[in-house]
């Protein structure tokens, strides 16, 4: 009995998701209140001091993922500037004629831009240009927005740019260099998964 407040924590976040009480931004708000509510009324190991040092350490934690997603945006604005997007996106439509070529280098150039842009900026920028070329192969939409989003999660991984590894070392206290030393088999899990998925149908199709 000691644990159910603590195990009604992700009963409350996910059924609020999925029941579309409120969005996945809003319930990290409610998710931390209601840790907070426990850990200071119910468990009482909380209080005023740590609470405050959580804070600090909170808001240096925001500010370093903050200035690495500003400096992504500067980046893909350069990008749309000087229309590096747009020739990536005729090169491969110009270089490939099959569904197998085409989608084989769609995940080489998502997880190129996964390593120096958000999955936001991936999505907002590249995706519109590539996706016109995917229908026009006779790629289905859901098939090729799996693939995207797959692509975007493997590159909050890839260094030197991968938002996952700056998160992780602000709360674990490990540097950058040495997560990025370790970080490589769990990408190549992921880029095998997103290879499965891109090639084998069964995967992805709902039958």
């Amino acid at each position: 009995m000691d644990a159910f407040w603590s195990l009604l924590s992700p009963v409350i976040i996910l059924g609020g998701i999925y029941m579309g009480i409120f969005t996945p931004t809003e319930c990290a708000i409610v998710g931390t209140v209601y840790s907070w509510l426990v850990g200071t009324f119910v468990y009482k190991e909380l209080n005023l001091d740590i609470t405050c040092r959580a804070l600090i350490e909170s808001a240096i934690g925001s500010a370093c993922i903050i200035v690495i997603v500003d400096a992504a945006n500067v980046f893909s604005w350069l990008l749309t500037v000087n229309n590096v997007a747009k020739a990536v996106a005729v090169g491969v439509g110009s270089a490939v004629s099959t569904q197998f070529t085409f989608l084989l280098l769609v995940n080489a150039v998502y997880f190129v831009a996964g390593m120096f842009v958000e999955g936001s900026v991936t999505i907002t920028i590249i995706t519109p240009l590539l996706f016109p070329i995917a229908k026009s192969l006779g790629i289905d939409p859901i098939h090729f927005g799996v693939i995207t989003i797959l692509n975007c999660i493997i590159g909050t991984l890839t260094p030197p740019f991968g938002g996952a590894l700056f998160v992780t070392t602000g709360f674990t206290k490990v540097p950058v260099t040495t997560l990025v030393s370790r970080v490589w088999p769990f990408v190549a899990i992921g880029m095998v998964t997103c290879l499965l998925v891109t090639y084998v149908p069964l995967l992805w199709l709902n039958q």
